[in-house]
């Protein structure tokens, strides 16, 4: 459930070939292959029929039925090895603090969407630090945010919640600075801009 509501913008938004939007439907289409799997035994002609209208990998066009399929074994093939799925569980896991933070920043009329926030992610770990920093390009779309900061201090680990800064991107909606910048095209940011192929 978190993975579809985060990648939804970049299924909207990237442009058609990206990596980024590729990546997120090449996942989807992974789950989907085993979860019909999964359920073809209880669900039998709903799985058949999500069977006979998705869209397949070649090895498996020609194969007539969900049900002569294998049962999925586990793991997903081109996973990258050696990524840490623990830290970035990590991750995940802020996500219900974030949600609380913003939702009394929403009810004191500061923000409206998730959009109009920038978040603060204080913590006192430095591996926590470090790993968060990684991810920075991500956090936002993990959270739903248009920025993310991240602080190490003597502080315990918080969410601090802001007006996003910047001017919200009409085609993606999230604050940017660059939005404005294009003469062009003033009303969207630079990841727009370059999805749309730097129109």
């Amino acid at each position: 459930m978190y993975y579809l509501d985060m990648v939804k913008g970049r299924l909207y938004t990237y442009a058609a070939k990206s990596r980024e939007r590729r990546a997120a439907q090449t996942a989807i289409y992974e789950v989907l292959n085993i979860l019909v799997r999964m359920m073809a035994p209880i669900l039998v002609f709903t799985s058949e029929d999500i069977w006979q209208h998705m869209p397949r990998e070649e090895k498996y066009k020609s194969v007539p039925s969900v049900h002569v399929l294998d049962w999925p074994v586990q793991g997903f093939p081109g996973i990258e090895e050696g990524l840490d799925f623990r830290q970035v569980s990590e991750a995940i896991q802020l996500i219900p603090d974030v949600a609380k933070a913003l939702e009394e920043k929403r009810s004191a009329g500061l923000i409206g969407s998730s959009f109009d926030a920038r978040i603060n992610l204080l913590t006192n770990s430095e591996e926590r630090y470090k790993f968060l920093t990684s991810l920075k390009n991500d956090l936002s779309e993990i959270f739903k945010v248009s920025q993310v900061e991240i602080t190490l201090g003597k502080d315990l680990p918080r969410v601090e919640v802001g007006k996003a800064e910047g001017t919200k991107c009409a085609r993606c909606w999230n604050y940017a600075q660059s939005v404005g910048c294009n003469k062009e095209h003033p009303l969207i940011c630079d990841n727009c801009l370059k999805a749309m192929g730097g129109i």
